[in-house]
């Protein structure tokens, strides 16, 4: 909850959409939780290493192409 706001704008600052930077916000703290075991208070606040994670997964999201979904507008069908 303390660090939450402060990945999610990082995150609406780099992708222009907020489904894509709520995303990158979550899998942020996905990563904090299994590589914890990693993280050397030693080395730098908290929020330092949140804000590495979360820039470098916003990357790999503007590196993927754009996702293109087909839709079928006629009733009855699903694609």
């Amino acid at each position: 909850d303390k660090y939450a706001p402060k990945i999610l704008g990082l995150a609406r600052k780099m992708l222009t959409d907020l489904a894509a930077a709520e995303d990158a916000t979550q899998e942020t703290f996905l990563a904090l939780w299994q590589k914890a075991h990693l993280y050397n208070f030693e080395k730098g606040a908290l929020l330092t290493w949140l804000y590495r994670i979360c820039r470098n997964l916003c990357l790999d999201r503007m590196k993927r192409p754009a996702q293109k979904r087909e839709v079928n507008l006629q009733p009855g069908i699903l694609s």
